[in-house]
């Protein structure tokens, strides 16, 4: 039982990995560097409406599941991108997952 919520996101984010590392693979050898941003729950303006009809309970509910008590910023994940868009790492295949620990 418990909060499943994570289990059914694992669920989906196996595909993801499995073709992130496979096209990774493959494409390595030209200097292409594939991975993957499995998002959390971010503060975008559709969350901001749907936040706007949950009642405090609810949305501390929400915020209670998540280790650091909060939603992601966009920006906190603009800055992944970009790092991973740049040259300056040695990534390949991997599914990285900013979620505050969820």
């Amino acid at each position: 039982m418990g909060n499943s919520i994570p289990r059914r996101k694992a669920d989906a984010d196996t595909p993801v990995a499995s073709f992130t590392k496979n096209v990774a693979m493959e494409v390595a050898g030209a200097g292409i560097y594939v991975n993957a941003i499995a998002c959390g729950a971010i503060l975008t303006p559709p969350m901001k409406a749907y936040l706007s009809g949950c009642s405090e309970e609810e949305k501390n509910r929400l915020f209670q599941m998540i280790p650091l008590g909060r939603l992601a910023e966009p920006e906190e994940y603009a800055s992944l991108a970009v790092y991973l868009a740049s040259d300056e790492h040695y990534l390949v295949g991997q599914v990285i997952s900013p979620n505050g620990g969820w």
